[in-house]
């Protein structure tokens, strides 16, 4: 095991203790028919067993596609990787993925950001 190996053992445990239950993600999956007409998304439910939501970070507001008002999960790795076209539930409601990226951006992710619109 590898140092980045390491540190995302240690940020599922942390996530874990400050875990928000009811965090669910639903990653949509392309029907199985011709590329010109695929037929309606499969719903994949996927429990996000260690993470916490929040307000959006400063850091990732760029006033167009993200903006102050939209909401942010760090959680830790698990078996579904976010991309923007996706959904997720916090508080019961469901709301779309407006980006996500791994921490740190290359190699092996310790930890999971999704922000989504409120």
């Amino acid at each position: 095991m590898g140092f980045y190996d390491d540190m995302q053992s240690v940020a599922t445990d942390i996530l874990g203790d400050f875990n928000q239950d009811g965090l669910k993600y639903i990653e949509l999956v392309s029907g199985n028919g011709p590329s010109d007409n695929p037929g309606p998304p499969t719903e994949i439910t996927h429990v996000i067993v260690a993470g916490v939501a929040k307000g959006v970070e400063e850091k990732y507001v760029d006033g167009s596609q993200i903006v102050t008002s939209d909401g942010q999960i760090t959680c830790a790795v698990g078996s579904f990787v976010p991309k923007a076209k996706d959904f997720v539930i916090v508080g019961g409601k469901r709301h779309k993925v407006e980006m996500a990226t791994q921490i740190p951006p290359t190699g092996t992710p310790v930890a999971l950001v999704i922000i989504y619109k409120r």
